[in-house]
């Protein structure tokens, strides 16, 4: 077994943020790692440098982002929409265009043994705060935690070939809605479509669950606590999708208190580690 991982988007906090990144990998097995970036946004050959030098087998490539944008502006023409909003539509269809791009640009790469392979999609402004087990388990998606009520956090993703290529396609889904003029946050778009597809999916303490400001030092953007300790998953509406390994998950108040502690704790050690 092997582990693909998919590094794609942005390249924000990608340098200062890179040995979280690490956490990632796995040392039990062989690791393959794709960074996909947009060509306005692309790495500087420092920078690619420094990345080869902590991290093996790794291959970059550069996405024309002008293409996309032809696309989702067509599909979005003559819609009178207010500036900000269309703004905020162009930015989530490019986000899954790449993310479709990266894992079909892997696969003509691996060419075969696609099976063989656990699928990782990473974005460079999470933070890793541990080691990232590999969660042995076969048509399983593993993701890090809820938000938006009903929607599913995805900015970290995990699981074997025959679930990843079905989220790897959100994009097909979001352009459908799009057509149907029907705008919802990405997280809902995401679990309308692992229902639809009947994508057994594990919510999970395991993934990492914050965010990084767009700043060259490690600060939070998003809380561990926020998405750990204020949100439980109903399943009325899609049983594929269960919740795992969460602390105190049947007590609201003491759950509340362990993951606003634990933020506690992750920021104090960013500040420490930025010194």
């Amino acid at each position: 077994m092997q582990l693909i991982n998919l590094i794609t988007g942005h390249k924000r906090n990608l340098i200062a943020n890179l040995n979280s990144i690490l956490n990632c990998q796995n040392k039990d097995i062989r690791n393959i790692n794709f960074f996909i970036f947009w060509d306005n946004d692309y790495l500087n050959d420092k920078e690619i440098l420094l990345i080869k030098k902590k991290i093996k087998n790794t291959h970059f490539v550069k996405v024309n982002q002008n293409k996309y944008k032809k696309k989702v502006n067509k599909i979005l023409k003559n819609k009178n929409y207010p500036k900000n909003l269309k703004n905020h539509l162009v930015g989530l269809y490019l986000q899954y265009s790449i993310l479709n791009f990266s894992f079909n640009y892997a696969c003509k790469f691996l060419k075969k043994n696609l099976n063989n392979f656990y699928w990782q999609r990473v974005r460079t402004d999470t933070y890793i705060e541990k080691k990232i087990p590999i969660l042995k388990k076969k048509n399983v998606l593993f993701l890090p935690g809820t938000i938006h009520g009903y929607g599913i956090l995805d900015y970290h993703c995990l699981g074997s070939f025959s679930v990843f290529k079905i989220y790897a396609n959100l994009i097909k889904t979001i352009e459908e809605l799009f057509i149907l003029n029907i705008f919802i946050p990405a997280e809902i778009i995401l679990r309308i479509h692992l229902s639809k597809n009947k994508v057994n999916s594990i919510i999970t303490e395991k993934l990492p669950a914050a965010l990084l400001k767009n700043s060259k030092n490690l600060k939070l953007r998003t809380m561990y606590s926020r998405n750990r300790g204020n949100k439980f998953l109903t399943n009325q509406y899609s049983s594929n999708i269960i919740e795992k390994d969460f602390k105190f998950k049947n007590n609201i108040f003491l759950r509340k208190i362990y993951y606003f502690s634990y933020d506690i704790f992750v920021r104090i050690k960013l500040v420490i580690f930025n010194k």
